[in-house]
């Protein structure tokens, strides 16, 4: 059994698309995996959405109300989203259903939403969420230019609150001014502490995201 954060430095560096890697990649070795993306702002149920996506790299039964029940339609930070639907998010019962699913057998990867310090409630963030929980965190970074500021910064608040970063990926990210290479060389003095390091090159697919295929995860 474990169960990792899937963690993003922003919004857009690639969350879902190694989440879905990852996943896939526990399919091919024929391990059992689940995917969870607990909090989903930008909801719409006739497109393409990162619950669907998670849903389809795991290959389960499970349903979107099984794997994202605090869905909103606004794209926006999720404090916001929920409020201009009246609703709120409830941190205890959030924190009480992911540790529930956070004990299942095999693979568990929680996808969070944005950056780490995203807030969920108007005094609670992802950053309490996890630390709540307790999971190891999977960082997913990229390598845009500004990204080492946006990296360095989401490893402080993790690392001032103790929680645990397992692994970082670096997605190249599309239209970068910045090599993935000097990407990388810019955020290596920095990340020596963290034992998995992959650099993930563009590909049209996570089928294809043959580096984060080959994260080994315990």
């Amino acid at each position: 059994m474990s169960s990792y954060f899937v963690a993003g430095v922003g919004t857009g560096v690639g969350k879902t698309f190694t989440t879905c890697a990852l996943l896939h990649a526990a399919n091919l070795k024929q391990k059992n995996a689940l995917g969870l993306k607990p909090v989903l702002s930008g909801w719409d149920e006739h497109a393409e959405n990162d619950a669907a996506q998670i849903i389809g790299a795991s290959q389960s039964k499970q349903t979107v109300d099984d794997i994202a029940p605090w869905r909103f339609v606004a794209p926006l930070s999720p404090h916001r989203a929920a409020a201009l639907e009246g609703k709120a998010i409830d941190a205890d019962a959030l924190i009480a259903w992911t540790k529930a699913r956070a004990q299942g057998d095999g693979l568990t990867l929680i996808e969070t939403v944005g950056g780490v310090m995203v807030p969920l409630t108007n005094t609670f963030t992802t950053l309490d969420w996890m630390e709540a929980v307790g999971a190891p965190v999977i960082l997913v970074t990229g390598s845009y230019l500004g990204s080492i500021s946006h990296t360095l910064t989401a490893l402080a608040a993790l690392r001032a609150k103790k929680i645990e970063v397992a692994a970082l990926v670096t997605n190249e990210s599309d239209g970068s001014t910045v090599t993935l290479a000097e990407a990388q060389a810019g955020l290596e003095p920095f990340i020596r502490d963290i034992p998995l390091q992959i650099v993930q090159p563009r590909v049209a697919s996570w089928e294809q995201a043959s580096a984060i295929h080959a994260l080994e995860l315990v």
